[in-house]
């Protein structure tokens, strides 16, 4: 059989790397290793701040541009997740120097996400299209076990744009030098992988595991799967 694709990328963040599933064991991780800081406060509650805290750092995140620094927005995360619970914010350093390290070396891989990479790169050639921080992003490549699968890596804040953007797929074409329509695209967010992807030209394969609907009157993907298994009869 003739390959339809020469190239395949992935996003990162809830396509290769559970980033839910990181955030809740680095909030158990920061209970346990500051217990003065938190006592009294039920383990639930600790949780829920993280990831409330997590959703609105990364909405004001995005809405800079594109290469801002992120150590504001992650000591701003930590006040307002201590805020949340009634604790001192003056805690807000030390906690965010903590998750810093923690969060990006905990080994969340998405179901099949390393069976599906191996597989592929005897086959293809790999790369990563995300929108994330650099430093992150590389240590949880490492971390997963797949940083050596990857010929290409295009991470939004080294680039200074970020996805739907046409122009960050493009790029991670030209990279790999291939046509767009010679790649394909796989990603969990229909806005920012889907739409980016079809509007630079590439195939767009959505993982779509939450099992959402398409926006009424937008593009189909070419593709969807709910596990990332299936991308394999796809592809080969």
């Amino acid at each position: 059989m003739v390959k339809i694709f020469n190239t395949v990328f992935f996003d990162l963040d809830d396509t290769l790397f559970n980033r839910e599933q990181a955030q809740r064991e680095t909030a158990h991780r920061i209970q346990r290793e500051f217990p003065d800081i938190f006592a009294g406060i039920d383990t639930v509650a600790i949780v829920n701040a993280f990831l409330e805290s997590d959703r609105i750092a990364l909405e004001q995140f995005y809405a800079s541009p594109a290469g801002t620094p992120g150590d504001a927005a992650r000591l701003g995360r930590s006040k307002y997740f201590l805020r949340q619970l009634g604790v001192d914010v003056n805690n807000a350093q030390k906690v965010t120097t903590l998750y810093q390290d923690v969060y990006p070396r905990i080994g969340a891989a998405v179901d099949g996400a390393k069976q599906v990479v191996k597989r592929l790169a005897d086959r293809f050639q790999l790369g990563v299209i995300s929108n994330g921080l650099p430093d992150w992003q590389y240590k949880k490549l490492q971390t997963l076990g797949l940083r050596e699968y990857f010929g290409i890596i295009v991470l939004s804040e080294e680039v200074g744009i970020r996805k739907p953007d046409p122009r960050i797929f493009h790029k991670a074409a030209a990279l790999s030098q291939r046509e767009p329509g010679q790649c394909l695209h796989v990603g969990d967010s229909y806005h920012t992988d889907v739409i980016g992807a079809k509007k630079a030209g590439m195939k767009a394969c959505w993982f779509n595991q939450r099992e959402e609907a398409i926006p009424e009157g937008s593009p189909s993907p070419e593709y969807e799967i709910s596990m990332l298994v299936e991308l394999l009869p796809i592809v080969e």
